[in-house]
């Protein structure tokens, strides 16, 4: 088949195929910027990740032994020396200094008073310590740590029967 345009007579069938060959060149020129943008892309994600990461492992926060010598060596709480525990920290007006861990998997809290001695942690029994009294600030704030722990203590119980179920659910093949 042939038409006639303004400089005379051409192909349909080449004006297709020079077609197909722009289209394919364009395809490739496309896919290729696109491939180019796709790498930049999980470039900066990769950067993003790799910026999260380093940032998530940034100690969060720090504070600095007030006491003297004679209190002992201020125990180092972080999550490798203490993983899966409620930790929470008191200062009062003097700048004496306490720390409450609660541990889940032993359900025992623990009280570290530089004041008392570092070196000596107190077991917290019912939101209190037998062996030490507390004034007023240090009994609420030791309350509130208590009750804090006691409610992620109930949540964590409430997750670990959830996923007790469903492997219960799985091994028995979704039976209930």
């Amino acid at each position: 088949m042939h038409a006639r345009g303004s400089r005379g007579r051409f192909s349909v069938c080449r004006t297709y195929k020079r077609i197909d060959q722009q289209e394919a060149s364009l395809i490739g020129v496309l896919s290729s910027h696109a491939a180019r943008s796709v790498l930049l892309l999980s470039s900066f994600m990769g950067l993003n990740m790799a910026l999260e990461d380093v940032m998530r492992n940034q100690p969060l926060f720090q504070v600095t032994n007030h006491h003297g010598e004679a209190c002992g060596r201020p125990p180092q709480i972080d999550e490798q020396a203490f993983p899966g525990v409620y930790r929470s920290y008191f200062e009062n007006q003097n700048g004496e200094q306490a720390v409450f861990l609660y541990d889940y998997e032993q359900e025992r809290g623990t009280l570290y008073l530089g004041d008392a001695g570092w070196e000596h942690p107190y077991d917290v029994v019912d939101e209190k310590v037998p062996d030490l009294m507390l004034n007023r600030p240090e009994q609420l704030w030791l309350s509130a740590c208590w009750e804090a722990s006691g409610a992620l203590k109930a949540v964590r119980e409430q997750l670990r029967e959830e996923r007790r179920r469903e492997q219960q659910s799985h091994e028995t093949g979704g039976e209930k």
